[in-house]
């Protein structure tokens, strides 16, 4: 799908480690009958198991990215949270006006899409000097993801989750341009860090773009 729909997203959304095995020992013993000296000790070179890479700044504000050992996946890490990508995703930086008008702010979007298919991570971190109305901000964002649509569009809304932060849950369907979207998409607001985070699916022509394992995916950082 288009990354162009991304940045309309963020645009409107302030309006508002696995250990190494342990190498196994193997003992060639001697003859029942006649004893012989012991020989050295023979260690089986097991390889050890596989780790993560380390995480390698994304260029974009406190972000980071790192390849998941094992898999053709990828992690961004904020400096609290992480999510992953099925694929190698892209950050990019977007200044942000707060609901003042006046204020910008520096706010940053990873994504990964397909041709079919679109999964994307809204990162909005407020300085603590910028007076903000989070439940604006979550409103105003919700009705950005909408964005993307033509008007015949169904949109429900409800409580939900987001990792251990409480969020709004969007789902739509509609169409753009003429062609058939899904939305899968959840808004939530960490009071402690000050941040806004946003997980979106869009799926086109009946492809689904895995919302729900992208939504899971998402948790505090790890130390």
């Amino acid at each position: 799908m288009q990354r162009l729909a991304w940045w309309f997203v963020l645009g409107a959304a302030l309006g508002a480690c696995q250990g190494k095995q342990e190498p196994v020992a193997t003992t060639q013993g001697s003859a029942a009958a006649v004893p012989a000296p012991s020989k050295p000790a023979v260690i089986a070179d097991a390889p050890p198991a596989p780790n993560d890479e380390p995480p390698r700044p994304a260029g974009v504000l406190d972000l980071e990215i790192q390849r998941i050992s094992g898999k053709d996946r990828y992690r961004v890490l904020s400096p609290s949270y992480m999510i992953e990508f099925a694929g190698v995703p892209k950050v990019d930086a977007q200044d942000t006006q707060a609901p003042d008008g006046v204020t910008t702010v520096k706010g940053a979007i990873a994504s990964y899409s397909t041709d079919t298919s679109s999964t994307g991570f809204i990162y909005l971190p407020i300085p603590k000097d910028v007076l903000y109305d989070e439940k604006i901000g979550m409103t105003k964002a919700a009705d950005g993801m909408l964005g993307i649509f033509d008007p015949d569009l169904k949109v429900q809304r409800e409580p939900s989750t987001l990792g251990p932060l409480a969020a709004t849950h969007v789902v739509a369907d509609g169409s753009a341009h003429g062609t058939k979207v899904h939305l899968d998409a959840w808004i939530s607001w960490d009071p402690k860090s000050r941040t806004m985070y946003g997980v979106m699916a869009v799926g086109t022509n009946g492809v689904a773009a895995n919302g729900g394992a992208l939504h899971d995916s998402f948790a505090p950082r790890q130390p």
